[in-house]
């Protein structure tokens, strides 16, 4: 049986419609790290596992799909994944996902914030879109989420519409 999630998620997640438009390929190297919190069903590391040394998927309510050899599944949430790992990135991804993260894991946030900085190499980036900006409160935790990511990494290097009634900030540690 199918579930909803899993309806959603295979129904334009939109990760290829945002891998050319928010044109993410210019972050990829051969010598670069990837890191998508909320991997969803594995879309981005399929679609961009040529572009990287190595992606990391992190997804707590989905089974890993088939992945290429330089790409590692963790079917963990959020805060068990930070608890466990020592890693560094040279790329973060956080696609709508710091909502669940804040419910699901009991972290604030200025909480998740920190450990997606401390996720990241120096001189790294971070992508982070927003949930669906049509609720109060998805409008009150956005703009807390950007309060704290400009406090720990400065302002975006660029930001604008995203799909689906959403916006996207690129930050660098």
């Amino acid at each position: 049986m199918t579930s909803e999630w899993d309806n959603y998620q295979s129904n334009g997640n939109g990760a290829k419609w945002r891998i050319e438009n928010l044109n993410l390929k210019r972050f990829a190297g051969q010598d670069k790290t990837l890191l998508d919190i909320g991997a969803n069903q594995g879309k981005f590391g399929i679609e961009l596992s040529k572009d990287f040394k190595h992606i990391t998927l992190v997804e707590p309510e989905v089974e890993a799909p088939e992945l290429s050899d330089n790409v590692s599944w963790v079917k963990k949430s959020f805060k068990e994944f930070i608890k466990e790992s020592n890693d560094t990135y040279d790329v973060l991804f956080s696609f709508a996902v710091t909502r669940l993260i804040k419910n699901n894991d009991n972290l604030n946030e200025n909480q998740i914030v920190k450990k997606y900085y401390d996720l990241i190499k120096p001189d790294g980036i971070m992508v982070y879109e927003t949930h669906l900006l049509d609720r109060d409160t998805m409008l009150i935790h956005t703009a807390i989420m950007l309060t704290a990511l400009r406090q720990q990494f400065g302002d975006e290097i660029e930001s604008g519409n995203s799909r689906n009634r959403r916006m996207y900030y690129i930050f660098k540690k």
